[in-house]
């Protein structure tokens, strides 16, 4: 299939940016890119995909998807709960973890997300709620590395047991799920894990070669617990338990100390902001350039905000703005937590090749409904990252050489039966959560 006419941008932060561009997919990978003319011309008997000149770029990488975000919105208010998603974790099902999925990822595929990272607590559902992730993810077509969670909160014998269901998720993915499943061991939140929990998952990720996804920081009471109960810091207590290597992802670290910053940057892990959701939740941002100055630039991910990856670069770009800095200069960092940080993250899990646009690249792309009306090059295009392209809407998706969203609508979810099923999810549990909360 030949796509084009379109203004290609090939990703990474020094692009090459071409207009009136083709690109030729076969198979799952890029098989050749130029002038829309000369690809149509090689290759005349290709099917075509009209892009209309709009704007074509890699597919958008999200660092943190919590799908029972979907389900959450307005609880506070029904329920009187402050903490809706903690409540709404322990009555989840099996049924509303597959609608709570299907919900996020169809979202995310509205805003170009080709690869999620999806953290899901399923404590509540036993291995069937992990099952029932696995199966919607795999029907959505998108990249997916899932996440469970060990936690304490329910005693060791429990925690010993979702350490067991994650690692047996993990040697699952391996085997047989392709390039679009992975799995990695989840911890959520750190300040529900004591230390011989932690040292049990350190160990069992050693021994199986899996990385780790801890959910840490999402308030103050990680620091807290690692002051009062540990004698260190959330960082330090990764560190002590051998997490600190560059398989591991943590985020969002909102309630983390500064002085946690510097062993982040040393030690190669991947660490997950959730600039919307950060203010959304706290009313305030990170210092990001600041973090840039220490070696520090995160991935970026939708958290407990629905997934929108260019509004998260934007967030960055208006943080980076108020501490002062140039603009060229924010647009730059807010660029490289999804065009270099993002893409890092889904290569190491996924597929070499993941961000970019070349030939020999996996088919993962986005098409914008947008026409600048100024011209787009090299030079200037974090201006229009910046300026118009993160507002723009999203027409066409490609994950894997496969159309997932053509003229703005999914082509292989309906999304009225997924609102159905999200929706009998939410009358069934929020009213449990309301007898709890009573």
């Amino acid at each position: 299939m030949i796509l084009g006419p379109a203004t290609l941008i090939t990703g990474g932060l020094e692009p090459q940016v071409m207009p009136q561009a083709g690109i030729r997919v076969v198979g799952a990978h890029v098989s050749a890119m130029g002038p829309f003319a000369d690809v149509t011309l090689a290759f005349p008997d290709d099917p075509r995909w009209d892009t209309g000149h709009r704007v074509l770029l890699p597919g958008f990488v999200d660092a943190m998807q919590l799908p029972h975000t979907a389900l959450a919105v307005g609880l506070s208010h029904y329920a009187g709960v402050e903490s809706p998603l903690v409540a709404l974790e322990d009555a989840l099902d099996a049924d509303a973890w597959a609608a709570a999925t299907r919900s996020t990822l169809a979202a995310g595929l509205r805003q170009g997300v080709t690869t999620a990272f999806l953290v899901c607590p399923t404590h509540g559902a036993g291995v069937e709620g992990l099952a029932a992730v696995v199966t919607a993810a795999q029907e959505s077509k998108v990249r997916v590395c899932l996440a469970g969670a060990v936690t304490d909160r329910f005693g060791p014998a429990r925690a010993g047991e979702l350490l067991d269901e994650g690692v047996a998720l993990v040697e699952r993915a391996k085997k047989g799920w392709g390039d679009r499943l992975r799995a990695l061991i989840g911890v959520a939140t750190l300040a529900d894990v004591g230390d011989a929990t932690l040292a049990a998952v350190g160990e069992r990720a050693r021994a199986t070669g899996a990385g780790v996804y801890v959910h840490a920081g999402f308030d103050e009471r990680d620091a807290r617990d690692a002051l009062e109960s540990h004698g260190t810091t959330p960082a330090g207590r990764l560190l002590r338990a051998g997490l600190f290597e560059p398989s591991t992802v943590v985020g969002p670290a909102r309630g983390w100390p500064e002085a946690d910053a510097a062993l982040l940057a040393a030690s190669g892990v991947t660490w997950a902001s959730t600039p919307r959701a950060d203010i959304g939740e706290r009313g305030a941002s990170f210092a990001y350039g600041s973090l840039a100055a220490r070696g520090l630039v995160p991935a970026v991910g939708a958290g407990e905000s629905a997934p929108h990856p260019l509004g998260d670069v934007e967030a960055i770009f208006r943080a980076c703005r108020q501490e002062g800095m140039a603009a060229a200069d924010a647009a730059r960092l807010a660029a490289r937590a999804l065009f270099e940080r993002g893409a890092a993250l889904a290569e190491r899990h996924f597929v070499p090749g993941l961000g970019s646009l070349l030939p020999g690249s996996p088919a993962d792309l986005v098409v914008l409904d947008a026409w600048p009306a100024s011209p787009i090059g090299t030079e200037n295009w974090l201006d229009h990252l910046v300026a118009g392209l993160g507002t723009a809407r999203v027409h066409s998706v490609m994950v894997a050489g496969e159309l997932l969203l053509a003229d703005g609508r999914p082509t292989l979810v309906d999304e009225r039966e997924t609102q159905r099923q999200a929706r009998a999810a939410v009358h069934r549990l929020w009213p449990r959560v309301a007898g709890r909360a009573t």
